[in-house]
């Protein structure tokens, strides 16, 4: 995002704040009428790198006199008891994730939420400056009924459109808040992700269960839920294998309309290993070769090329993935060595025709970039030693060795001892061990030692690409 300021602006604002900034910064509230500056927004970082705390900052004269009077009054104990302490953990959560979306020059990233704190309320300045700017702030909204302030009677100067982006998958139903600006920049927010196991059966009958879409609809109503509280303007919905193989799937297509209020894409299988690629790689700097490996339930999408190249890429979906690995082949609990050897072998077949594709293209990566719950997953049990699934694992590297080790300590284990392993997502237990199969077999067979784990992925792409 760009965060140029006129001449005008910049002595406007050192009168405000009655010296001169040392980030880099914007005007982004300004007083209908008077184009009175009121709230900046600030770059993650000051001009010598240290993280900048505060990304939205009141400047307006009257609304921080205000702040000032209702904190002089109490006013941040009393706003603490009276507002919702999971919505105001909300704001602190998509707050703190802005701000690590626009942070890219330096390692150390800001953590904190509104005000630089992740708890409670530190400074209703900064919950007011957040809310004025348009975003989500329980705290912020509070303050303006408490003092009077009209949000009406201000003006954002960066359009935006807020985007609640649904992926309907085999395994998983999930969820995505992203900001996308008319400048083609886009911050994701929030990430949400249920099990509900769509695809359950349909490899043996292409049938979706009523149960499965029960669990599936239940999921896209919290979702449409948590998308109005945050002031979602569209809705983009996807799905994908278990829905495309299914005879039945009109059935859960209408009710998913109903419930959205917007049309579901079904995606073909190229479609979505394209707009997986472009989700997971649009925020690198690279211009060299990239594979990205979306590990599904259903299916598995393995696609090579560049950064930001959409059209010319080699690779595309394949109809395996962990949901099928599980009803083909793991059906004891632990699998057994025999069941275990006939996964790999399938998978193994099935990676090696996609790596003579890759290698006869040339410029093989040394890495591959893992999206989906599998890299995700083990990326937290690799690097966590609490259990903590709020923390970001995006851009975390884990080893094939790291994955061999996973995968030889799980294998071995029934459902409920891999349950107990710090860190593992709820649901994610009984289709983990296919999962790593997946991934390790496709490191091997590459012949590459690293994976980038991503948390940007098709849900990304979608965002970007079908809401154009």
């Amino acid at each position: 995002m760009d965060l140029s300021i006129s001449n005008s602006e910049e002595l406007e604002v050192a009168r405000l704040l009655k010296r001169k900034p040392i980030g880099n910064y914007k005007v982004i509230v300004k007083a209908n009428g008077a184009n009175r500056p009121v709230v900046i927004q600030n770059d993650p970082y000051l001009f010598d790198g240290t993280p900048m705390p505060t990304t939205y900052w009141l400047i307006g004269d009257k609304e921080a006199k205000a702040m000032a009077k209702l904190e002089s009054e109490g006013g941040v104990k009393q706003v603490e008891l009276d507002i919702n302490a999971q919505d105001l953990e909300l704001a602190h959560q998509i707050y703190a994730n802005r701000r690590a979306h626009m942070s890219t020059k330096f390692d150390v990233k800001p953590e904190g939420g509104v005000g630089g704190t992740r708890k409670g309320v530190k400074c209703l300045h900064a919950h007011l400056a957040n809310y004025l700017a348009g975003n989500f702030d329980p705290v912020g909204e509070y303050c303006c009924h408490k003092v009077g302030i009209r949000p009406e009677d201000y003006f954002v100067t960066a359009e935006k459109e807020v985007l609640g982006i649904i992926d309907c998958g085999t395994n998983s139903t999930r969820f995505l808040v992203a900001e996308k600006y008319n400048d083609g920049s886009f911050f994701p927010l929030l990430r949400r992700s249920k099990v509900t196991k769509l695809g359950e059966g349909v490899d043996g009958n292409l049938f979706l269960n009523e149960g499965a879409m029960n669990r599936t609809l239940h999921s896209a109503r919290n979702y449409r839920l948590l998308g109005d509280k945050l002031g979602v303007d569209r809705w983009v919905i996807g799905a994908t294998s278990a829905v495309r193989d299914s005879e039945n799937a009109n059935i859960l297509l209408n009710e998913l309309e109903t419930v959205i209020g917007s049309k579901v894409n079904v995606l073909s299988g190229e479609m979505e290993a394209r707009l997986t690629f472009l989700g997971a790689t649009h925020c690198l700097k690279t211009d060299s070769n990239e594979i990205v490996i979306d590990i599904g339930g259903g299916s598995t999408e393995f696609v090579m090329g560049t950064t930001g190249e959409i059209d010319s890429l080699v690779g595309g979906s394949v109809n395996i993935g962990v949901v099928r690995i599980m009803e083909r082949f793991l059906e004891s609990d632990p699998p057994t060595k025999a069941q275990l050897d006939l996964a790999l072998k399938y998978v193994r077949e099935l990676t090696d025709v996609i790596s003579a594709r890759f290698a006869s293209r040339g410029g093989l990566p040394r890495r591959v970039i893992g999206v989906g719950g599998t890299p995700v997953s083990l990326a937290h049990l690799s690097h966590w030693n609490a259990v903590d699934l709020t923390k970001s694992v995006h851009h975390f590297e884990i080893t094939r060795d790291k994955v061999q080790k996973l995968f030889d300590e799980m294998k071995v284990l029934d459902i409920k001892d891999r349950e107990k392993f710090t860190g593992m997502e709820a649901g994610r237990a009984e289709v983990i061990v296919a999962g790593t199969i997946e991934l390790l077999t496709t490191m091997t067979s590459l012949g590459i030692e690293t994976c980038l784990v991503s948390e940007a992925d098709l849900l990304d792409g979608m965002g970007i690409f079908i809401s154009t």
